[in-house]
């Protein structure tokens, strides 16, 4: 994996995100959707695809729980993340983390 491409605030978007994630609470499908655009965000992180980063991030900000609760509505039950979510953002975390030291490295002259 190669982060250097996907520019350094693009990844601190994304950290913050993957930090927020583990206090989250939703309604047990929307964990479904979290995790399918994890695996897409590891996926553009293991091809460089800043484009595709860019917009599982965004779409990972999008799925977060609401701000608000409609009038009218009962609110739904939600859950904390489960284990494979879990693991997913730390299979990110750790991503981004080995992207930023080989990057450094590589602009040190540490081949």
């Amino acid at each position: 994996m190669t982060a250097d491409r996907i520019d350094a605030e693009l990844i601190e978007d994304a950290r913050a995100v993957l930090d927020d994630i583990v206090s989250w609470k939703l309604v047990p499908p929307r964990w479904d959707v979290v995790a399918a655009f994890l695996r897409n965000l590891l996926a553009a992180l293991d091809t460089d695809d800043a484009e595709g980063f860019r917009d599982a991030v965004l779409e990972l900000e999008l799925t977060g729980p609401a701000r608000y609760t409609r009038v009218g509505h009962a609110e739904a039950t939600v859950t904390s993340a489960r284990d494979d979510v879990l693991e997913l953002v730390g299979a990110v975390v750790d991503g981004l983390d080995v992207d930023r030291s080989l990057s450094e490295d590589t602009a040190e002259g540490h081949d």
